[in-house]
């Protein structure tokens, strides 16, 4: 594990990792498609594991993407609710 941390702050400040861990724990815990957990080695080790999860990733820019259907659809939800 100290192999893998110390490798990848060679290419990633320790603000860019804790901010993709966040945004991968963030994922998990929603009701995003992603169902699979990896450790912190995996994680780290991973070609494109810390970058799909930074702000410009794929990851994240897919999950941003959901959270705003989600909120529209809630929207629209709610406003049907009050309509008689």
């Amino acid at each position: 594990m100290k192999k893998a941390i110390e490798k990848t702050l060679k290419k990633y400040s320790e603000i860019e990792i804790v901010q993709a861990i966040d945004t991968y724990s963030e994922i998990l815990e929603s009701d995003f498609y992603f169902s699979y957990k990896w450790s912190l080695v995996d994680f780290l080790n991973r070609q494109k594991g810390i970058s799909t999860f930074m702000n410009d990733g794929s990851n994240k820019v897919n999950y941003e993407e959901h959270k705003k259907k989600l909120t529209k659809t809630k929207k629209v939800v709610n406003y049907d609710s009050y309509i008689d």
